[in-house]
């Protein structure tokens, strides 16, 4: 599901040494947010959530983006830095910490065949 920064992406064929196809595949994804005139989320005060089956890795390009996961302080990464997001790791923050200024970064996802990309958490959560 586009939750509206996620604006395209690529699968990689995952092969073992002798060419023969691994059980999980590689995207990479080109993540694009507007500028976000919203007050900063918070651990305690934030948007739906989600998890992947699979490692992320997050690459920001340009801006600052606000990311967060459960249970880690959240952090915001500018032009040059990296977030890591473990397999099942619930997500709970994904934004443009800027008001003014569109963002961009690159995320490689490891998902294992046959899993969905991402689970969304129910709409009525605690």
């Amino acid at each position: 599901k586009d939750e509206g920064y996620i604006k395209d992406y690529r699968v990689v064929e995952a092969t073992d040494d002798k060419g023969q196809p691994l059980p999980y595949k590689v995207l990479v994804v080109e993540l694009k947010f507007a500028p976000n005139p919203r007050p900063p989320s918070t651990a305690e005060n934030h948007g739906r959530g989600h998890h992947h089956p699979g490692s992320v890795y997050v690459h920001v390009v340009e801006g600052h983006v606000r990311l967060g996961v459960e249970g880690e302080p959240v952090q915001v990464v500018g032009p040059g830095g990296s977030f890591f997001e473990a397999a099942g790791a619930h997500h709970t923050i994904t934004e443009n910490a800027s008001a003014t200024e569109a963002a961009r970064a690159i995320a490689v996802m490891i998902v294992p065949e046959a899993a969905p990309l991402v689970t969304l958490d129910a709409q009525d959560r605690p």
